[in-house]
């Protein structure tokens, strides 16, 4: 399910025709799967299972914000890590209570179940951030605006900016605040 809607996208860029709303959707696809990689984050709330890398002091999950853990299991022996053992950060990272432990080691070591994502339906789950909404809401503006293979747009003062140069610049500076890549 789209974060953004087609409504939203058409009030945005002021259109009211129907004859794009195919390619709209399709640019809307496209950058919220965009934003989510670059992000690190998950546009849908749901459970996951994830096999996780033991050895360090963390253990890492890939579907951000993590809003709850069903299970930890240390693979090794199958046994069950008790929720007294560790605690989680939003970043999705486990980390163990005594902070002098270390997660066992070993390549997928340890299967957690849990819940990750923006915009479930439960009370708990977070909904995305309005900031990112009005990220995607441009992304797509400057795709629809930029459909016809021009790679540069035009301002008033005359000077041109790329659209791969915006990309790596002001949509990766305007997403910062939101990243999920980094742990604890």
């Amino acid at each position: 399910m789209s974060q953004v809607t087609l409504a939203q996208v058409k009030l945005h860029i002021r259109l009211s025709s129907t004859a794009a709303d195919v390619i709209l959707q399709i640019y809307i696809d496209a950058c919220e799967e965009w934003i989510a990689e670059k992000l690190g984050v998950g546009f849908a709330s749901a459970t996951v299972t994830e096999r996780a890398k033991g050895g360090g002091d963390l253990l890492l999950l890939n579907r951000k914000p993590v809003t709850g853990i069903t299970s930890v299991t240390d693979k090794f022996d199958d046994s069950i890590v008790d929720t007294d053992e560790y605690f989680v950060s939003k970043r999705g990272a486990i980390r163990e209570s005594d902070q002098m432990n270390r997660w066992g080691h070993g390549e997928d070591r340890f299967e957690v179940v849990y819940v990750g994502g923006y915009g479930g339906s439960a009370e708990d789950d977070p909904a995305l951030p309005s900031g990112i909404k009005l990220i995607i809401l441009e992304l797509v503006a400057r795709a629809y605006q930029n459909r016809d293979g021009r790679t540069s747009e035009g301002s008033a003062s005359g000077s041109n900016i790329t659209w791969e140069k915006w990309l790596e610049q002001d949509a990766v500076k305007l997403m910062r605040a939101y990243s999920m890549k980094g742990f604890a």
